[in-house]
């Protein structure tokens, strides 16, 4: 089946697709629904069949032992080859994929099954690699839009203080690397401010307000946005609760921060 059948397929009966725009179908796809056309591509590249719509069947029935061996053994390296391209889809540096981030690329492969918070080898999940890469657009759908299985749709999902071995958040991976644009919505989800983190073995634990003003990077613009944020939650101890609530949104976040950072004679 090719990746245009795939797509008419998947868009049936939602009335989105007339067939005079079916004819220009590669350009349609790419634009109009990225997410839909990036999820056709995988399963083309991985021979994953599209929704039929027909009823269910048991696909087992009369498979042998080895034959069910060996489809587990590939469906394996398919979930293992998905949850890499996951990976290098949020700003990952995966060996043998070039790809560069997408968020198109990201969201199929979800909806495929991929779990957003997957850990990788080095205990990273994808928003420690968005945060640390500068990815905004990635940082804010997994902070806000994606959710795992079971989570509640009204809060900021659990693997937004997900920690690595040197207790590195992406919050502290994102001041770790002076990144502002990913900073600031990852905070606006309620992100802790205070989780400390190291940047290898033998180096001494930093908060990410003072990683933001000591690393590589000097970031003091991004350290002073932090601290105005920790002030703010000392001042009000339910804010980051109400953050991650999304009883205070987004332009609210950004409104009560630049406030406090003129307040404190700081730059916004």
């Amino acid at each position: 089946m090719t990746i245009e059948d795939k797509f008419e397929n998947y868009s049936k009966g939602s009335g989105v697709i007339t067939k005079k725009q079916l004819k220009d179908q590669h350009d349609y796809m790419k634009i109009i629904q990225p997410e839909v056309f990036a999820r056709c591509q995988m399963e083309e590249e991985m021979g994953v069949a599209a929704p039929s719509g027909g009823a269910a069947c048991d696909v087992d029935a009369g498979k042998s032992e080895e034959e069910k061996q060996k489809e587990e053994a590939e469906k394996k390296v398919r979930e293992q080859d998905m949850a890499s391209k996951f990976f290098a889809a949020c700003g990952a540096r995966v060996p043998g994929i070039e790809a560069k981030p997408n968020l198109s690329t990201a969201q199929a492969l979800v909806s495929m099954g991929v779990s957003p918070d997957i850990v990788d080898e080095s205990g990273w999940t994808a928003l420690h690699h968005a945060a640390g890469e500068g990815l905004a657009k990635i940082v804010k759908w997994l902070c806000f839009e994606v959710k795992s299985t079971g989570a509640d749709t009204n809060r900021s999902p659990d693997w937004i203080d997900a920690v690595d071995g040197t207790g590195c958040t992406p919050l502290w991976c994102a001041c770790h690397n002076g990144q502002r644009d990913t900073a600031l919505p990852l905070m606006a989800a309620g992100a802790d401010c205070d989780i400390k983190g190291t940047a290898g073995e033998g180096k001494s634990e930093m908060t990410p307000a003072l990683v933001a003003r000591s690393s590589n990077t000097g970031s003091p613009g991004l350290a002073d946005a932090v601290d105005a944020e920790v002030r703010l939650r000392t001042k009000d101890p339910s804010r980051m609760e109400q953050l991650r609530a999304r009883t205070i949104v987004q332009e609210d976040f950004k409104l009560s921060l630049k406030a406090e950072l003129a307040e404190a004679g700081c730059e916004t």
